[in-house]
């Protein structure tokens, strides 16, 4: 898989887009912004507050003369116009401002940009010369199987639009064999079995598999279930959300990676921000974001 750089250069080679943001007060989301303008992936709209706005980009450094602003007062209505601009392709994407919650949830339900079943988050870290990606790890606590055949198939999406034309998919448990007891290996065995049947296409998925055997084909040899995926992932498919959402956090503020971060299974492409997001981190999101458009 591709890293973070070639997604900025195939960004890049897409062509200058349109980013509408929304809530422009959180600065880390301006300065993502600013570098994107500067580096040539988009020009910028911003809905929001007349009297607020001009001062915030001007602390980024932003000419407020060489953006578009329009005016919303109220938050949620700020979200609905920003899509409302994507939607009629006005813009090309949408980067909300303020933390993701039940309400950005709602709007998009509410009008429709909802394109799967369900909505998932895939975390992209970098990792040995290549991105490797991490989902569900924010937006499902406790996916049953059938959710997780939508979370895979949101990443399967996500990983082809990067250029891999024959993504390897590890289902991560506690344990790499099927325990009756351990609902994960179960979902685990059943994913596994859909992707040998080729019912996610040209996919190879492998499961269960605990973390050693998962990122190493020795550990896998050694515990005598050798196979194509371990040590090669290029998706890692999560037991839960909570253990996302903690491998995130983990990664990011402990190991300190550069990572980007998608919201599959909208009509549209958004930038939701997140807790443990900054400035450059936003950057690269909105990079990969502009690649669905």
């Amino acid at each position: 898989m591709i890293t973070l750089n070639e997604i900025i250069e195939k960004s890049k080679r897409r062509g200058r887009g349109t980013i509408v943001i929304s809530y422009a007060e959180e600065l880390k989301v301006l300065e993502a912004a600013k570098r994107a303008k500067e580096e040539g992936l988009g020009e910028l709209l911003i809905v929001g507050e007349r009297e607020t706005v001009p001062s915030c980009l001007q602390q980024v450094g932003i000419d407020p003369r060489e953006v578009e602003i329009f005016e919303v007062s109220d938050l949620m209505e700020q979200r609905r116009k920003a899509l409302e601009l994507v939607r009629s392709e006005e813009a090309d994407l949408f980067v909300d401002g303020k933390l993701i919650d039940r309400g950005l949830v709602q709007i998009l339900q509410e009008e429709g940009f909802f394109r799967r079943k369900l909505l998932s988050y895939v975390s992209l870290f970098e990792g040995d010369g290549k991105l490797i990606m991490f989902t569900d790890t924010y937006m499902n606590s406790y996916p049953n199987v059938g959710e997780k055949i939508v979370i895979l198939e949101n990443a399967i999406e996500l990983v082809q639009i990067l250029g891999v034309e024959e993504p390897k998919v590890a289902v991560l448990s506690a344990i790499e064999v099927v325990n009756p007891s351990m609902r994960s290996t179960l979902d685990a065995a059943v994913l596994s079995k859909m992707g040998e049947r080729g019912q996610f296409g040209r996919v190879l998925v492998e499961g269960p598999l605990a973390m050693d055997n998962a990122t190493s084909a020795e550990a896998a040899r050694i515990k005598g279930i050798a196979n194509p995926v371990s040590g090669n992932a290029d998706i890692y498919l999560l037991p839960d959300g909570e253990t996302g959402f903690l491998l995130t956090q983990l990664l990011r503020l402990y190991g300190k990676r550069r990572m980007a971060g998608a919201l599959m299974g909208t009509g549209v492409p958004i930038v939701p921000l997140l807790e443990w997001d900054d400035a450059e981190s936003l950057f690269f999101s909105i990079a990969l974001a502009l690649l669905r458009s």
